[in-house]
């Protein structure tokens, strides 16, 4: 499943990572478990292939998490560029909740850091394609770049933005019912992009 190495868990692979590595994939994949970056700055290539959620997992916070002072870079080398992370569900539960809130979840505590890079890939999602921690005190800090890609979340929002920090929009289309990006707290500069929203209204809490 990932390339230049023996692991066969892209969970295991990042965990045991040393800090500044590359992590190509060589197949699809289905998670069984989150795949969480912390104390360490990790590059994940997604090489053309796409990351799915197994029916056992049960994380609602996202595929992804970035942790505390976790770093991680995400690109596509593939010539179509046609990776992503598609946890969307067809089905909710009976409370219309999705079993997993997001495809990419950066939630640093207790005064710590956490970054994220995107520079390609298709990222699909129920609620939030990139969600950041609205627990964030003004000592924890969530730095987003997003130089390209495609963020959907057929219900919530394509990103959304209740934290402490920066986020940069350098490229990259949105696509959201409730709104393409909301944000609540922090800065947030976009350069260029697609936003969009399917709601025929808006209203906020």
């Amino acid at each position: 499943i990932v390339k230049g190495g023996s692991f066969t868990d892209i969970a295991n692979a990042v965990k045991y990572a040393t800090s500044g590595a590359t992590i190509t994939l060589a197949d699809d994949i289905e998670l069984d478990e989150r795949i969480t970056v912390k104390n360490k700055a990790v590059t994940i290539d997604l090489n053309g292939k796409t990351i799915t959620a197994a029916e056992t997992f049960t994380s609602q916070c996202g595929a992804i998490l970035v942790d505390s002072e976790g770093d991680l870079t995400i690109d596509d080398t593939s010539v179509n560029k046609t990776g992503g992370i598609d946890v969307y569900s067809e089905t909710l539960d009976e409370d219309e909740s999705a079993p997993i809130w997001g495809a990419i979840a950066v939630y640093p505590v207790n005064g710590h850091t956490a970054k994220l890079t995107v520079n390609a890939g298709e990222y699909k999602a129920n609620y939030y394609a990139i969600v950041g921690s609205g627990n964030c005190t003004t000592e924890d800090r969530i730095e987003i770049t997003i130089n390209d890609g495609k963020f959907e979340s057929p219900d919530g929002y394509g990103m959304y933005l209740p934290h402490v920090g920066i986020t940069t929009i350098n490229k990259g289309t949105f696509i959201a019912k409730d709104c393409a990006i909301e944000i609540r707290a922090g800065e947030l500069s976009i350069k260029d992009g697609q936003f969009e929203s399917t709601a025929t209204e808006f209203s906020c809490s």
